[in-house]
């Protein structure tokens, strides 16, 4: 055999490892979802089969926030919590090409934020955390304690606030429809711009950040007013994004 082909070889064989670790390392928590509807609704079956709630998890492996929760997961105390009451299921949203049809299986018009966490009753499959589930987008500045808390205050029986309709007020609904579209069409704009990792994205990610934030927010205090007085209350308008 040849030096060169030796060489050859021996160059591909470092390659192939290189790229073997590469994508071992760039796997992280989240595996690929192919059919999250499929993967939710198994996780949404054992839990009922026994007796815990599901805990879904959307976020991305390029987050540092989802990295972050599930850091915190992982954490004895908390990962024993989780086992005992939670059938997790993990979504893994990529560059925002998925993750749509889970929010608005639980009646979220989108999900503004990684990692969003969504803990469901199985039994009728109602979302439990409406209120908060918002909370974890800055994951990473939280204390892992505060997982294991969060997670033991729901996973008790208690009764739960249920969650009101948005569809029960027109103009709420039409607003919650709006700012979805205006958010998902961000997410496609940074898609476009070669997503969140790429030096393009920067300017619209940051300019797409207010409205996430705010509006992850406002929605849950939309709810909220509705769940008390039966009105919505205040639907803020959000400025104009570079891209409209």
């Amino acid at each position: 055999m040849g030096k060169s082909v030796i060489l050859y070889i021996l160059f591909a064989f470092i390659v192939v490892a290189c790229a073997t670790d590469s994508l071992r390392i760039d796997a992280g928590y989240f595996p690929e979802t192919v059919n999250e509807t499929m993967d939710v609704d198994a996780a949404i079956a054992s839990a009922r089969a026994e007796g815990k709630k599901t805990l879904i998890v959307l976020g991305a492996n390029w987050c540092h926030d989802s990295t972050a929760f599930m850091k915190s997961l992982e954490a004895p105390s908390t990962s024993l919590i989780a086992e005992n009451n939670y059938e997790v299921v993990l979504i893994n949203v990529g560059e925002f090409e998925r993750g749509y049809e889970t929010a608005e299986r639980f009646h979220q018009p989108i999900y503004t934020h990684t990692p969003t966490v969504l803990i469901v009753d199985p039994e009728d499959e109602v979302l439990v955390n409406w209120k908060d589930h918002w909370i974890w987008r800055d994951a990473a500045k939280k204390e892992p304690t505060e997982l294991l808390t969060y997670l033991a205050g729901y996973s008790a029986d208690g009764q739960m606030q249920p969650m009101p309709d948005i569809q029960m007020s027109p103009e709420a609904h039409l607003w919650a429809k709006n700012m979805a579209r205006r958010i998902r069409s961000g997410y496609e704009y940074i898609r476009q711009k070669g997503g969140v990792q790429s030096e393009e994205s920067v300017k619209p990610w940051k300019a797409l950040q207010p409205l996430r934030y705010d509006f992850g927010e406002d929605y849950a205090a939309v709810l909220e007013n509705m769940s008390v007085t039966g009105k919505p209350g205040d639907m803020p308008s959000y400025p104009t994004l570079p891209w409209e």
